[in-house]
C-alpha cells in the first residue's frame, strides 16, 4: 500500500484508530480498483442513456483496504436509485468507489483530463484544489439544495469548506473530538495503590510510572506512539498538553511546527515555545528514570503491540470513543482520560468537480449524504440481506452485522472503513466490531459541546514557500523523534533544532502563514 496516502486518510479522517470504525478482520485488496471504477462509470452512463433516465450524478469516494468490484456495486447502485426515484428525485447516481491508495491521484488526473468525477473529496487539500481550479463554488446552492447541510453543521463548522470567503465544500460531519487515554494493564495498575482520580493530565502519570517501574523493572512503564507522515515517535505530549484547558494549542498543519496558542492568532514557531520545551522535558525525565522502552524513537512496533507483547505496561492513544470502549479494545486494561482535543482543523470536505455537467443535482445528492439515513447506509454498508443483516436497535441507532459466515472480505459490497470519511457519521448504522451505538451518541455529545480554535477553518497554503517548507520538515525530523521520546537532552538539542529550522527558512514560512491568516480573519 501507499503508506503516505493511507496514513493521511487515517490521521485526517480518524477513520480506524481514532474513532473505532475499524475491523479486526484480515482484509483483502483489489488491485484492479482503478480499472473497475472506470468500468462502473462507463456502464452507469450507458445504462442511463439507454433507459432514458435523467441526469446521472457521479459519486467518487475512497475506500480503505477493500474496494468493491463492479459486480458488487451494481445491486447497491440499483437499490439506491430505486430509493431515489421513490422519494421523487429526477436523477440517478453512479457509485464510483476508488482504492484509497490511488484516490487523490486518480481523481485529480481525471478532472484534469475532463473525465467525470462529480462529487469528490479533495484529499490533497482544499486550498490546493481551489487554486488548481478543480472545484466548483457552492454558494449558489447553500440556500436550497445544500440548506439542510448548512442547518445541520452551522456556520462555524462550514468555515473549513471556504477559501477566500467562498464556499467550495461541505465538511464531513463526524466525531472529530478526541480523548487521549492512558491505557494501562489492570493488574499492574491495581498493584501501584494509585486510583483513577489521581490521573488528571499527562504530567500526573510520572509518579505512577515510577511506581510501575519500581514494581516491574523488567518491562517499560510506557510505550511510545508511532509518528505519522515522517514525524517522530512520541508519547502524545503535544496533543495532550495542547488541550483547551492546558496550553490550548492549534497546530496549523503541514507538519512544519507552526502553531497559535490560546485565543491568539499570532503564528509561532512551536520549537521556540515553552509548550514544546515542557513536552520534551517530560519525555527526557521519563527516559532518564528508565520508564520507557529502549530505542523508543526508532521503534516500528505499535504501542498496543508492545504492550500486548508484555514489553510495556501502558501507552497513550487518542480515540473518539468512550473510556469503556477503549478499555475493551484490549484485554485486561483500564483507559483513563488525560486530555480532550478542541475543534482545531478539518481537512475532510466534499465538493463538486469543476467539470461537473449537473452541479445542481450533484449538490442535491451531496446533501442527502448528510441528511438521509437510507442513502448513506447504502453507500457504507450495501444492501440488507446480501451485505449485512439487522441485529437490533440501540439508542435509536440500527445495529447490524455481516451475514453468518461472511466478513468484510467476502460480502459482495462494503465500504465500512470509509465510515469516518463520508457524509454524516451520526446517521450511519453501528456494525458489530465497529463503533457502538453508545459511542456514536458519545461522539455526537462531544461535538455538540466542542470548543473551537480561534482559527478553525483556516488552512495554510505553503505553495509560495514550498522549498523552505520541505527544508524545514527535513531539518526538524532529525531532532523531533529523539526529543519527544526523551533520548535527546532538551537543553542541548532544542537550540540546535531552532537554529536548523530557522536556517531552513522558518521565518519566511511564518510570514506567509501570518499574512494568509490575517487575510482569512478579515473575511470572517
Amino acid at each position: 500500500m501507499n503508506k503516505k496516502v493511507i496514513s493521511t486518510l487515517l490521521a485526517a479522517a480518524s477513520v480506524i484508530t481514532l474513532i473505532g470504525c475499524g475491523s479486526s478482520t484480515t482484509a483483502k485488496t483489489d488491485e484492479t480498483a482503478a480499472e473497475n471504477s472506470t468500468v462502473q462509470t462507463t456502464e452507469a452512463a450507458a445504462k442511463a442513456a439507454s433507459s432514458g433516465e435523467g441526469s446521472v450524478v457521479t459519486f467518487s469516494y475512497p475506500t480503505l483496504v477493500v474496494t468493491p468490484t463492479p459486480e458488487g456495486v451494481a445491486p447497491v447502485e440499483d437499490a439506491l436509485n430505486d430509493y431515489l426515484k421513490s422519494i421523487g428525485k429526477n436523477y440517478t447516481v453512479d457509485l464510483n468507489p476508488i482504492d484509497g491508495n490511488n484516490y487523490p491521484t486518480q481523481t485529480d488526473m481525471a478532472i484534469m483530463s475532463n473525465e467525470n468525477v462529480g462529487i469528490y473529496c479533495p484529499l490533497a487539500g482544499l486550498s490546493n484544489a481551489v487554486s488548481s481550479n478543480k472545484l466548483l463554488p457552492l454558494d449558489d446552492y447553500l440556500g436550497a439544495e445544500l440548506k439542510p447541510v448548512v442547518d445541520l453543521e452551522g456556520d462555524q463548522m462550514l468555515r473549513s469548506g471556504k477559501v477566500d470567503g467562498i464556499t467550495y465544500a461541505m465538511p464531513c460531519y463526524k466525531g472529530y473530538i478526541l480523548y487521549y487515554y492512558w491505557v494501562v494493564d489492570k493488574d499492574i495498575f491495581d498493584a501501584t495503590g494509585f486510583a483513577g482520580n489521581d490521573i488528571t493530565d499527562i504530567r500526573s502519570l510520572t509518579p505512577i510510572l515510577e511506581k510501575i517501574h519500581e514494581q516491574n523493572p523488567d518491562i517499560a512503564a510506557i510505550a511510545p506512539t508511532l509518528g505519522l507522515n515522517g514525524t517522530g515517535n512520541n508519547y502524545c505530549q503535544l496533543p495532550t498538553m495542547g488541550d483547551p484547558d492546558d496550553y490550548k494549542v492549534t497546530d496549523l498543519g503541514s507538519f512544519l511546527g507552526l502553531i497559535v496558542e490560546g485565543d491568539s492568532t499570532k503564528v509561532e514557531n512551536m520549537y521556540e515555545t515553552q509548550y514544546f520545551k515542557e513536552a520534551c522535558e517530560l519525555a527526557y525525565d521519563w527516559n532518564q528514570k528508565g520508564l520507557t522502552i529502549k530505542d523508543a524513537s526508532v521503534t516500528t512496533d505499535t504501542p498496543t503491540d508492545t504492550q500486548q507483547a508484555g514489553r510495556a505496561a501502558s501507552n497513550i492513544i487518542g480515540y473518539g470513543n468512550s473510556a469503556e470502549s477503549v478499555a475493551a479494545f484490549t484485554d485486561n486494561t483500564y483507559a483513563f482520560p488525560i486530555s480532550k482535543t478542541m475543534m482545531a482543523s478539518n481537512s475532510l470536505v466534499w465538493g463538486i468537480a469543476s467539470n461537473c455537467s449537473n452541479p445542481r443535482e450533484s449538490a442535491d445528492f451531496l446533501s442527502l449524504l448528510y441528511t438521509d439515513e437510507q442513502v448513506i447506509n447504502y453507500i457504507i454498508y450495501g444492501t440488507e440481506g446480501d451485505d449485512y443483516v439487522v441485529t437490533g436497535e440501540e439508542n435509536g441507532i440500527k445495529t447490524i452485522a455481516y451475514p453468518e459466515g461472511q466478513d468484510m472480505n467476502s460480502v459482495p459490497y462494503t465500504a465500512q472503513l470509509s465510515c469516518g470519511i463520508l457524509g454524516n457519521q451520526f446517521i450511519m448504522y453501528a456494525i458489530e466490531g465497529g463503533t457502538s451505538p453508545a459511542d456514536i451518541s458519545f461522539m455526537k455529545e462531544n461535538m455538540d459541546k466542542a470548543v473551537y480554535s480561534p482559527v478553525f477553518g483556516y488552512q495554510i497554503d505553503v505553495t509560495p514557500v514550498s522549498t523552505q517548507a520541505s527544508a524545514i520538515s527535513n531539518a526538524a525530523n532529525q531532532y523531533t523523534g529523539g526529543l519527544l521520546c526523551g533520548e535527546l537532552d532538551p537543553k542541548t538539542y532544542i537550540p540546535q533544532l531552532i537554529d536548523a529550522v530557522n536556517a531552513a527558512g522558518m521565518q519566511d514560512v511564518i510570514a506567509v502563514a501570518q499574512d494568509q491568516l490575517d487575510a482569512w480573519k478579515t473575511e470572517q
